[in-house]
């Protein structure tokens, strides 16, 4: 999916996806699908799960980890101002609670999360020094 090949997991030819739901016997052996399946109370539930987006790193390019980052960054930043309130960026008083939300959650690094915050290098530092200790 992430190559753009497919637009679902299960209309990619090597998914064993499909066979789980359609009975298929080709990729997967029946009493090891049987041991996958026997976990979920449904096929809607085993769909769902795979539709769960994995925020792991794999084997992917740099560039592709970094927009990765970036992308979550994002969203931590949307959610932290939609809980706040805040509509515009000047309405940010307090930085160093996003900051310190960016460094739990982003697996940016600190000069990217100084660079999105607008804030110092130090300060970025010095907020993960007290989540430290």
């Amino acid at each position: 999916m992430k190559a753009g090949m497919v637009q679902k997991i299960q209309d990619y030819p090597w998914c064993s996806m499909a066979e789980y739901l359609e009975g298929n016997n080709f990729l997967v052996d029946e009493e090891e699908k049987e041991l996958i399946l026997d976990r979920f109370n449904s096929d809607d539930e085993f769909r769902k799960f795979h539709d769960i987006e994995d925020q792991r790193e794999y084997l992917e390019l740099r560039e592709e980890l970094e927009e990765k980052k970036e992308n979550r960054a994002i969203e931590i930043i949307e959610a932290h101002f939609i809980e706040k309130g805040i509509h515009d960026k000047r309405q940010l008083k307090d930085k160093e609670e996003l900051i310190s939300r960016l460094l739990k959650q982003s697996k940016l690094s600190y000069r990217k999360i100084a660079q999105i915050t607008e804030t110092s290098l130090n300060t970025v530092y010095l907020v993960s020094k007290n989540l430290k200790g």
